[in-house]
């Protein structure tokens, strides 16, 4: 299996070629520190596999996966992130990524899911996969206005006399939009507003 490797770290990049050439049948024949003249490469060498950080600088790496993927049907393209961003992972999915991985996936992890990807699977993280479903929900904007206040930490009965609501109908907001998003106190819901970037803010 030719290999390609595109990531900005040499010392990730390395590394990632030591792993993958753990296993017998890989052979890492390609690696850059960037996407220009990847396209160029793909074309010449016919990689069976392509892993893209997605976080490559001067960008570029959205383009290449789907270039690569409506010209190359049978090459497989991995992408991997640091990023922790349902409306991106989506994107990737568009993009027809057949692998998103985070870069905290353990090793042993790594080398079962791109076999998985060789075989003809798509396989995302786990990780990936909850930050998609998270994403997938749809909030109203009455939902996304009292997520807002209550991360600024404002009780029903505040978020009430805000929004000229009765306390019951702030309550069954603040019920649905959790029950939306598969959480269960307020304390969740403040990290995952936070950290999902799902205010209406952001």
């Amino acid at each position: 299996m030719k290999i390609f490797i595109v990531d900005d770290h040499q010392l990730f990049r390395e590394g990632l070629r030591l792993l993958l050439e753990t296993v017998p049948d890989y052979d890492v024949v390609a690696e850059f520190n960037d996407v220009s003249g990847l396209h160029e490469a793909v074309v010449e060498w016919q990689p069976d596999l392509v892993i893209l950080d997605y976080n490559i600088p001067g960008g570029g790496s959205l383009a290449a996966l789907e270039t690569i993927k409506k010209r190359f049907l049978d090459i497989k393209v991995i992408t991997l992130t640091g990023v922790q961003s349902g409306k991106l992972f989506k994107q990737l999915v568009a993009a027809k990524a057949d692998g998103i991985f985070l870069k905290d996936m353990s090793a042993k992890t790594m080398l079962a899911s791109v076999k998985k990807v060789l075989d003809g699977k798509q396989v995302f993280s786990e990780g990936v996969r909850h930050y998609i479903s998270v994403a997938n929900q749809e909030l109203t904007g009455r939902e996304f206005q009292i997520m807002d206040f209550i991360v600024a930490g404002l009780n029903s009965k505040e978020i009430a006399d805000k929004l000229h609501l009765t306390i019951k109908t702030v309550e069954n907001h603040r019920y649905n939009l959790m029950q939306k998003l598969g959480l269960k106190n307020p304390v969740e819901l403040v990290h995952y507003a936070q950290k999902h970037g799902l205010l209406s803010s952001s």
